[in-house]
């Protein structure tokens, strides 16, 4: 019985490979069934004590025994409008701050996080097993939270920015031993003279229904963004020409996971992932956990 391999146990691979660097979670190449409703609650938590100014490391929030925290609560719904078409929405409110740092109090700002609204379609589906890739179109709009922006400190939970952004999604399944694998790769446009990005990821995944754990599966993921344009923390013109939202930011993520999928088709998800290169950002560890519920609305 191979379980893992229903629809919302591998779009639940993409929904729960979460980070709170991105505006929106991934979405998977994997399409809800015709008139099938995903839905997926999740929470996701990042935090870190040591950032980069540039590509300087620098404890200050270690120093005062402070860190970094955001706490992000999100909803992610995907609908199969044909076989080769779905729309995705995703909405959540976010709370981010620090702790007592330096003597100023405890600092923190809130409101609902950026919201994206998107269409995939899928361009091959080849048959399981096959080592040509699924691939799938995305393109979504972004629209800004209601979080207070601030220029000249590093409190934001995101870049108070609406865009758009296009990607290419691919994955491959082998039921015959569980094994698969999926990715992304795709651009990012926003206002406010927010940078630009690209951003990508490749993960692997195993079901091990054939180690007696039925319905466990094991992930691993690697995702990386790339700010094209922007300055650095500190740098020229800092402070008066552009501010936080406006820096040059790369950020590169290993995240593991581990999922269950029951009888019913619900997927528990959890994962971790930790930054191990960056520019202009936290030295961050990222906590998710989310439970996708798929529905059959006709």
């Amino acid at each position: 019985m191979k379980i893992f391999f229903s629809n919302s146990a591998i779009l639940a691979l993409g929904i729960a490979a979460i980070s709170a660097a991105f505006p929106a979670m991934a979405q998977s190449v994997w399409l809800p069934s015709e008139g099938e409703l995903v839905l997926t609650p999740g929470y996701v938590f990042s935090t870190f004590d040591t950032f980069r100014v540039g590509h300087q490391k620098v404890t200050v929030l270690r120093d005062n025994n402070a860190s970094f925290d955001q706490h992000n609560g999100f909803v992610v719904a995907e609908y199969g409008i044909t076989p080769d078409l779905a729309a995705d929405l995703n909405i959540g409110y976010v709370r981010a701050g620090t702790g007592d740092f330096a003597g100023f109090g405890r600092t923190s700002v809130d409101g609902l996080s950026d919201t994206s609204i998107g269409l995939r379609y899928r361009l091959l589906h080849p048959e399981a097993g096959s080592w040509v890739p699924n691939l799938a179109i995305r393109v979504a709009g972004i629209i800004e939270g209601s979080y207070d922006v601030a220029y000249a400190a590093p409190l934001n939970p995101g870049d108070g920015a609406s865009g758009g952004e296009a990607s290419l999604l691919f994955g491959s399944r082998f039921p015959s031993t569980g094994f698969g694998y999926f990715g992304d790769f795709g651009f990012r446009h926003r206002a406010e003279q927010v940078p630009q990005d690209l951003f990508g990821s490749f993960g692997i995944f195993q079901d091990l229904s054939k180690a007696g754990l039925r319905g466990v599966a094991l992930s691993l993921a690697y995702r990386h963004t790339q700010g094209l344009s922007g300055g650095d923390i500190g740098g020229p013109g800092f402070g008066t020409i552009y501010g936080f939202p406006q820096v040059r930011e790369r950020l590169q993520l290993v995240e593991g996971g581990i999922g269950y999928t029951d009888a019913g088709g619900r997927t528990y998800q959890f994962t971790v992932g930790m930054k191990i290169d960056g520019r202009n950002t936290g030295e961050r560890t990222v906590y998710g956990f989310s439970v996708s519920f798929p529905l059959r609305l006709k």
